[in-house]
């Protein structure tokens, strides 16, 4: 098992579905923020994260959430 980065999920999610990025934004960010997502330069927030992987008809059960970078650096 490897460890994916949010913004290759979300994109991977977006595709699937069939959605363009301006369709699986809208009500959550701007075009250019969800861009920025998925070309990883740009973090997400779990609220984001969890919202445009619902839009896309995603589970989000497979990722993790960490509270810090000390949480995430424990994993």
């Amino acid at each position: 098992m490897s460890v994916q980065n949010a913004g290759t999920a979300i994109r991977k999610a977006r595709l699937a579905a069939g959605l363009t990025q301006e369709k699986l934004s809208e009500g959550v960010c701007s075009v250019l923020s969800l861009s920025r997502i998925e070309n990883s330069s740009a973090g997400v927030s779990p609220a984001t994260f969890q919202a445009l992987m619902a839009g896309a008809g995603a589970p989000t059960e497979a990722f993790p959430a960490f509270a810090n970078r000390a949480d995430f650096d424990c994993f």
